[in-house]
């Protein structure tokens, strides 16, 4: 497919530097896209939007 798409690119642009900027642009905002969502998504997994006293604090209590 990568391949497929640069070849078209070349095409139409007569460079294969226009393609990888494409392949560069597509890449850097899915790494942006990827920490926001990070950012979002962090501590949900381990309870830890709970606060103290939430779910995943349950358990350490009774061990301590």
């Amino acid at each position: 497919m990568l391949p497929n798409a640069l070849g078209s690119l070349r095409q139409l642009t007569q460079s294969y530097g226009d393609g990888f900027l494409a392949f560069a642009l597509v890449g850097v905002s899915g790494a942006v896209a990827l920490f926001f969502v990070a950012q979002d998504v962090e501590g949900t997994f381990l309870g830890e939007r709970w606060g103290r006293g939430g779910p995943a604090d349950a358990g350490m209590r009774r061990n301590a």
